[in-house]
């Protein structure tokens, strides 16, 4: 089942495929509504997903607009795999990096 949060940008995109004319606030509302998910999720946004999302509000504020999405979605794919899988993939596309707990303990 597609979450509330995929089906956003779902419809977003669709939207976009008329012209980005009016869109570009939608679209940073949305990658800030990505971000509240992931904070709500992992008391944190992660490291890989913070990575993304501000890959995200970059593209948004230059108006590159569906590349703005899909960071946005990839931020929320990455935060479904496992750990092993987490760390494995960032590691080999980041390099130096320095692992750190996903779920931040109050």
């Amino acid at each position: 089942m597609t979450s509330p949060i995929h089906s956003k940008i779902s419809q977003q995109l669709e939207s976009l495929s008329n012209g980005y004319d009016g869109h570009q606030l939608a679209v940073q509302v949305l990658i800030e509504d990505v971000a509240a998910h992931l904070q709500q999720k992992f008391n944190q946004v992660p490291t890989w997903e913070a990575t993304e999302l501000d890959a995200a509000r970059t593209y948004a504020s230059s108006n590159l607009l569906k590349v703005a999405l899909a960071a946005a979605q990839k931020a929320l794919f990455v935060s479904d795999l496992s750990d092993d899988e987490y760390w494995g993939g960032y590691e080999y596309t980041h390099k130096n990096i320095e692992r750190s707990p996903r779920h931040k303990q109050d």
